[in-house]
């Protein structure tokens, strides 16, 4: 079953300037967040940490001075990077709550363990189905092209590692 999503505010007043002006404070809020809200997508990660600076514009000097603190270590779901608290970190469970996050920013291990769950109660089903029932366990309202992107590079993925096969146009949980 998934877990709500919850969004940890960085627990100290920070002032816009001290982004700059203080690196390593920058990048021990960076750590908070990739620490406290891992697997989180870079997009996700800039918009907390400059959030927690009240900075609503991202300029060239923001983007590099971030992109300079970042660990090296990330994977991606599709063209989005997702850092980890640790390389080689597992999830096992999904966090659900559409209004802290958008789809995009859902990691594709997630959404693996969501389609595992889906599918141990439908048994089968099309592709545009659990295209739909992820979309809802995840509590969003309708689907997208980025979602049906995303769940679709999930269902592949859950292929591949023998979660699910695919025979006829129909998904099934891979028996063993």
């Amino acid at each position: 079953k998934g877990v709500d999503y919850i969004v940890h505010p960085y627990p100290k007043f920070l002032d816009s300037d001290d982004f700059y002006e203080y690196l390593e404070e920058t990048k021990d809020v960076i750590d908070f967040y990739i620490k406290n809200e891992s697997p989180i997508s870079y997009r996700l990660l800039l918009k907390r940490v400059l959030d927690s600076y009240s900075i609503s514009r991202v300029g060239n000097r923001i983007k590099e001075t971030f992109d300079r603190l970042l660990p090296k270590y990330h994977n991606m779901t599709g063209d989005v990077k997702f850092y980890w608290s640790e390389p080689g970190f597992r999830v096992f469970s999904y966090r659900v709550g559409s209004k802290d996050r958008e789809f995009i920013d859902i990691p594709k291990e997630e959404i693996c363990l969501c389609i595992n769950d889906i599918m141990k109660e439908k048994l089968c089903c099309t592709r545009d189905e659990l295209i739909h029932y992820v979309v809802v366990a995840f509590g969003y309202s309708k689907v997208t092209d980025i979602s049906k992107k995303v769940i679709n590079i999930s269902i592949d993925l859950s292929i591949a590692l023998k979660n699910l096969r695919e025979d006829d146009g129909l998904l099934y949980l891979f028996s063993r």
